[in-house]
C-alpha cells in the first residue's frame, strides 16, 4: 500500500483529532502518501457521498474511515470494486468495530476495542466516583485491528 485517503468525522471532537493524528503518524512512518482527506460526519450518508471521489486515476490503494458507518457507505457505492467482498481497486478500513461488521453484508476491517473493558470503566466511574480525581490522566483503552475481507 503506497497511497491512502482518509475520511474523517466531526473535527470539533478531541477524540477525532487524536485519531487523525495517529493515522497521519502511521502514514508517515510507513511511507504512505495521503492523497486526500475528506470531512465526513461519522454517518453512512457521508461515506456514501465521499465514495464519488474514489474513482478514476486518483483512486488510492486504501481508504481509512474514522467510523464503520462511513466505511459502510463507501462499500455500498463501490460494491463492484469488492468482488466477493474482497478488495479489487482499494482496501477499506473502518473504526469502532460495530457489530454489523461481523455479518456478510459489511465484512469491513476495523479498528476496535474491548467493549466489556470500556463498559467496565464506565460502571466503575459511576459506582465509585471518588476514585476519579480532577487532573488525573485519562483512562486509556487499547485498540486493535480486526481484519476482515476488505483488507
Amino acid at each position: 500500500m503506497r497511497t491512502a485517503s482518509l475520511l474523517t468525522g466531526r473535527s470539533s471532537s478531541r477524540v477525532e483529532q487524536l485519531r487523525i493524528g495517529h493515522y497521519l503518524d502511521a502514514f508517515r512512518q510507513h511511507g504512505i502518501e495521503l492523497l486526500q482527506t475528506v470531512q465526513g460526519d461519522y454517518s453512512y450518508e457521508s461515506g456514501h457521498a465521499a465514495a464519488a471521489g474514489l474513482t478514476g486515476r486518483s483512486c488510492p490503494d486504501a481508504v481509512f474511515c474514522t467510523s464503520d458507518a462511513m466505511a459502510m457507505g463507501i462499500l455500498d457505492v463501490c460494491r463492484a470494486d469488492f468482488p466477493d467482498n474482497r478488495p479489487g481497486r482499494f482496501r477499506l478500513y473502518g473504526f469502532d468495530n460495530v457489530s454489523l461488521t461481523n455479518f456478510d453484508a459489511y465484512p469491513i476491517s476495523s479498528i476496535g476495542y474491548d467493549k466489556s473493558e470500556y463498559v467496565g470503566h464506565i460502571v466503575g466511574a459511576l459506582s465509585n466516583p471518588q476514585v476519579f480525581m480532577p487532573g488525573q490522566p485519562p483512562v486509556v483503552i487499547l485498540t486493535r485491528l480486526i481484519s476482515r475481507l476488505t483488507a
